[in-house]
């Protein structure tokens, strides 16, 4: 497992993209990989099904675009003077 800080850009095309730092690397077992990647799943289709119905949290300033073979996300708000 990698535990890191995430950090976003902006492109010239309007586009966000999302990197992260790793800051510790953590072996687990087959089991806990399993475990967390089933979370993960479910967290994500949770995500994906609030944006969709309009509920997810800041659903008015992210715009995402999803085909089989990528994701993307376009920030709608002025990015913020801190980070």
């Amino acid at each position: 497992m990698v535990i890191g800080k995430p950090n976003t850009y902006t492109t010239d095309e309007s586009e966000t993209n999302v990197s992260v730092d790793p800051e510790e690397l953590i072996i687990v077992g087959e089991t806990t990989r399993e475990r967390w990647e089933a979370e993960m799943a479910e967290f994500t289709l949770d995500q994906i099904e609030a944006y969709e119905g309009g509920t997810a949290p800041h659903f008015d300033e992210v715009n995402i675009t999803m085909s089989t073979t990528s994701t993307s996300f376009e920030n709608t708000t002025e990015p913020s003077s801190t980070g």
